[in-house]
């Protein structure tokens, strides 16, 4: 071997020790775990967005499970019941408000009407309750979940699925708005 080949071996066999050690101090981070996402610190209920349209908010959250899918899906479960209360809420509201256009209107409501309509209320299922988010807060070992329904997706269903009068019908297409309105707001 030529003593230039034995000074480039050397040479290398230096770099390569350093290129080592200097791997052996650099510190490895962890990536951060995510920011908390601003919904989960708001309250369910509802929201005008020029994007969206008018939505019903729920915001389920839950601890102290271990179990990650079960967490998970009590988390989930909490936001659609969140939703749940609150379109309860909302057809009282619209019910309410139809027993007073009756009355006005000359017509006198059917208890019987209103009675079938609170019962079809009570076992409506949140089908169009869809999961839009979840978050896991680590260091308090805390699932979120955010569930929304769309206005207007809701009363399309409501009025497609049910068997109450046209008269009734109508009304809730035409006063949607006005339910939505007295429903505490998301976030408040």
């Amino acid at each position: 071997m030529h003593f230039t080949q034995i000074r480039i071996t050397i040479v290398l066999a230096i770099m390569l020790v350093m290129a080592i050690s200097g791997c052996a101090q650099k510190e490895i981070r962890k990536p951060a775990p995510p920011q908390m996402p601003d919904w989960c610190k708001h309250t369910s209920g509802t929201l005008d967005s020029q994007d969206s349209g008018r939505l019903i908010v729920g915001i389920g959250q839950i601890s102290g499970i271990k179990s990650i899918e079960m967490a998970r899906t009590n988390s989930d479960g909490q936001a659609r019941t969140e939703i749940g209360q609150l379109l309860t809420e909302y057809l009282d509201e619209l019910l309410e408000l139809y027993e007073d256009y009756q009355g006005e209107d000359g017509n006198e409501t059917s208890s019987e009407e209103l009675t079938e309509a609170r019962e079809f209320f009570a076992k409506l299922n949140v089908r169009s309750a869809a999961i839009e988010d979840r978050y896991f807060d680590e260091g308090n070992n805390i699932w979120y979940s955010k569930s929304v329904v769309k206005l207007d997706d809701f009363v399309k269903m409501l009025i497609q699925d049910t068997v109450f009068s046209t008269r009734l019908n109508e009304f809730l297409k035409i006063n949607a708005a006005l339910g939505f309105d007295k429903l505490p707001q998301y976030g408040k």
